[in-house]
């Protein structure tokens, strides 16, 4: 890209990409200290960076994860944040709006203005949040009944109010409950069902499990404003999701509250003063959104927004202008990120709709196809040495990573063995040097679909170049926008499909049958590949109830053999995002999938 363009006509965003300094109010300028020295992160860095995801976040003045205390600053202080994707509601279970929340930033919004009942922190540890406490079974509030089924009792922090001033009550949790399941909405952990809520107090209630699911202490039924939605709601059910409320007239109970949203520009907040985690530093918060990395890159050179948070700015950019700024000496910042994700492709294996049916069906051949990839050497081509390769769904960063790690089946690099994979499939090589399947007479033509960008193409590329020298003829493509939140198309592709989704989803059960987008389901399942193994249904419902951790530690080994065995999934590398910030601001750091999960930390100096 062109680092020197200007943020006026860089990129081929609309009008609202464009920030405009404005240096006389002071309200897009940064200074002061740094988050993170960042460092050339080839070799054993790479691996030093891994390490330090799993590293717990100090908070100012606490513990890793503990509420920031003190009252609000004196100082006004507004803070400028670009993302490239404007989410479609603040509550997409409701209305629905896309297959990936975490495409262009989206999962960076809620957070700003919605707090649930617990976090999952950096190290794996379930941190309090809306709830008082976290459940324990030594403590009586996690119940497992001798029918099976299991009950979780939680307790609301007393502190906890709504941005209109209302307590957050019971009421609220089974108001939430009510509504997901008159829409038909999955209300469940994993793939185990939630059946009930009773509310014993203004501030406990008892959640009814149909059976036992091993995070039933840190899975919540979601909360909603019985205040504002209940009177609707008891008049016609079904029109809920059209209420402003989920848009333009949010009322959460996040860090900032909502003053305003311009369709196709930006969302503007304010603090919440009487937040329960601690009053945040920042005034006044701006969200833009800037579909075109070029205008998002140019709008950081040119100093008119303070932060670019994933996924907007690609690696090879972030790369470029973290050098550009080294070079200048001014103090910004470029911080790689390892998210807990793997980038994938996603196998289809419906016959149906796989194509061609003897290559992407039979286990031979996509262990051939795994094997022809130099994941190595693609993943410094794609993310600059900012990632690591992957060889399973188990990212360095789960907690489970260091119980699995000795038995996940291995993949080198090694076209002569893919070959004679292939061949030992019955495949072997036409006129034009294309496989082609004996007996059946397929010709082993396939079709990828990326994500749209500049390194994703880059990647396309690749894979279709190592897929070629084995004899497969691959062409590459993007989703087309038309289709990105199209999941009855995405599933109905005849390849496979770039994913990018958390090692918690794999085993919670990503894979299942009953995660299977259908008709039935409103299209919200995220079994993309349609994996349909009864060992696999069974591995999964195990993990879910299996609250022992050395049987849990023997599943997970289990359930990466089966899925990397059989390469229902072909890990590429473990993603890795940028965050840019202007020399001045703290605080952005990733958890559970996100960087604003403790917006409420942030400071700009």
């Amino acid at each position: 890209m062109d680092l020197d363009a200007n943020p006026a006509t860089a990129g081929v965003g609309s009008p609202n990409d464009l920030i405009v300094p404005q240096p006389a109010a002071g309200r897009w300028k940064g200074a002061g200290i740094v988050l993170r020295k960042q460092a050339n992160l080839s070799g054993a860095m790479v691996a030093l960076l891994v390490l330090s995801a799993c590293a717990p976040a100090q908070t100012p003045g606490g513990t890793a994860g503990g509420p920031v205390t003190g009252a609000p600053p004196d100082v006004e202080k507004t803070l400028t944040i670009m993302i490239q994707r404007e989410p479609p509601s603040f509550e997409t279970a409701f209305t629905g709006g896309g297959t990936n929340p975490r495409a262009g930033g989206v999962n960076q919004v809620p957070p700003i203005v919605s707090t649930g009942l617990t976090l999952l922190d950096e190290n794996g540890v379930v941190q309090p949040r809306l709830a008082a406490e976290v459940p324990d079974q030594s403590r009586g509030t996690w119940v497992v009944n001798p029918d099976g089924s299991m009950d979780v009792t939680w307790k609301l922090r007393p502190d906890a109010y709504w941005h209109d001033a209302a307590p957050v009550t019971s009421e609220d949790i089974l108001f939430g409950f009510q509504a997901r399941k008159a829409l038909g909405i999955s209300v469940s952990g994993g793939t185990v069902a939630i059946t009930g809520v009773t509310v014993l107090d203004a501030r406990t209630f008892m959640v009814h499990w149909g059976g036992v699911f091993v995070q039933g202490n840190q899975t919540g039924v979601g909360h909603l404003p019985k205040h504002i939605l209940g009177e609707q709601f008891a008049q016609d059910s079904n029109s809920l999701i059209n209420h402003r409320y989920f848009t333009s007239e949010y009322v959460g109970t996040g860090p900032f509250k909502l003053m305003e949203w311009a369709a196709g520009s930006h969302m503007e907040f304010r603090r919440n003063d009487r937040y329960f985690l601690g009053v945040p530093r920042i005034s006044r918060l701006f969200l833009r959104f800037v579909p075109d990395q070029n205008t998002m890159a140019a709008n950081m050179l040119a100093e008119a927004a303070d932060v670019a948070l994933p996924i907007g700015i690609e690696n090879d950019t972030a790369l470029e202008i973290r050098d550009r700024w080294a070079a200048e000496g001014k103090g910004h910042q470029v911080i790689p990120e390892v998210t807990g994700a793997v980038v994938n492709f996603e196998m289809m294996e419906d016959p149906q709709f796989a194509r061609p049916l003897n290559g992407w069906l039979q286990i031979p051949s996509r262990q051939a196809l795994y094997h022809a990839l130099d994941r190595a050497a693609l993943t410094q081509a794609v993310t600059g040495g900012l990632s690591l390769a992957a060889d399973s769904i188990y990212a360095p960063t789960d907690p489970y990573y260091p119980q699995v790690k000795d038995s996940i089946p291995q993949y080198p690099y090694d076209a002569r063995r893919a070959r004679e994979l292939l061949a030992g499939a019955g495949w072997t090589p036409g006129g034009d040097g294309v496989l082609v399947h004996q007996p059946s007479g397929e010709r082993f033509d396939t079709n990828l679909l990326l994500f749209p960008g500049a390194q994703y193409l880059k990647l396309g590329a690749i894979v279709t170049d190592y897929w070629k020298a084995v004899g497969v003829n691959t062409s590459a493509a993007p989703i087309a926008p038309a289709f990105s939140g199209n999941v009855e198309y995405l599933t109905s592709r005849s390849g496979p499909q770039m994913g990018n989704v958390t090692t918690r989803q794999w085993y919670l059960g990503k894979l299942h049958t009953s995660h299977t987008p259908n008709a039935s389901n409103r299209w919200t399942g995220n079994n993309y590949g349609r994996t349909n193994s009864p060992v696999m249904d069974d591995l999964v419902d195990k993990l879910q109830y299996t609250l022992d951790p050395p049987q849990q530690s023997a599943l997970h080994r289990q359930l990466q053999q089966l899925i990397m065995g059989e390469v229902h999934v072909m890990p590429l590398f473990y993603e890795s995002w940028t965050v840019l910030m202007l020399k001045g601001v703290t605080g952005p750091s990733v958890v559970s999938g996100a960087d604003t999960h403790r917006i409420y930390e942030w400071d700009k100096n």
